[in-house]
């Protein structure tokens, strides 16, 4: 309901608002004295071009669509969702981190072996932070040999941050975590 609403307040206000001003705009056409100047002139260019038939049902449109994403944007930036799915994010995070490293403690086989199952896991947690702007570790560091401290560690810190909700520390910790990586794989190649 209230997505529906969010765009029909737009929609209403932009179909209200428009007419009136197209109305003001050629009750107040210029007369010929006031082409002389530039303003003049460019207002004249500007009615003129407000007069055309099909600039209402377009600035109509236009205006719904903008003010609705405005509405949309504002509700989102307040109804608390955005920071309680970086919270589910950051909770994801901490317990595959936990999950992978109990099974370091004799569990199976030895890294990255023991946490073969985990990787589709793995994989759906990073795409979800990726989608949320969090830059992820690269999948070979689930794969390198290696790169465990690498792995857990991006995890569990990233995974805290999220948690206690400080996003921007997040990404700048989770982008210089993967370029970290990458620079130390880059220097053994």
């Amino acid at each position: 309901m209230r997505k529906f609403l969010a765009w029909l307040f737009p929609i209403l206000f932009t179909a209200i608002a428009l007419p009136i001003a197209v109305d003001y705009l050629k009750k107040s056409n210029p007369t010929a004295a006031d082409y002389q100047t530039t303003l003049g002139a460019a207002w004249a260019h500007i009615v003129t071009f407000a007069n055309l038939p099909w600039v209402l049902p377009a600035a109509t449109f236009i205006g719904g669509i903008s003010l609705g994403m405005g509405i949309d944007w504002v509700v989102r930036r307040f109804d608390g969702t955005r920071e309680s799915v970086r919270q589910t994010i950051g909770q994801n995070f901490l317990d595959v981190a936990y999950r992978i490293r109990n099974r370091q403690n004799g569990f199976r086989s030895e890294w990255p072996e023991n946490i073969g199952d985990m990787l589709p896991e793995i994989g759906s947690t990073l795409l979800t932070a990726q989608r949320q702007g969090i830059i992820s570790l690269p999948a070979a560091a689930f794969r390198d040999r290696t790169a465990y401290n690498d792995a857990v560690g991006y995890l569990m810190t990233v995974g805290q941050l999220l948690v206690d909700g400080h996003y921007t520390e997040a990404v700048q910790v989770s982008r210089d975590s993967a370029n970290a990586f990458l620079n130390r794989n880059n220097q053994r190649r």
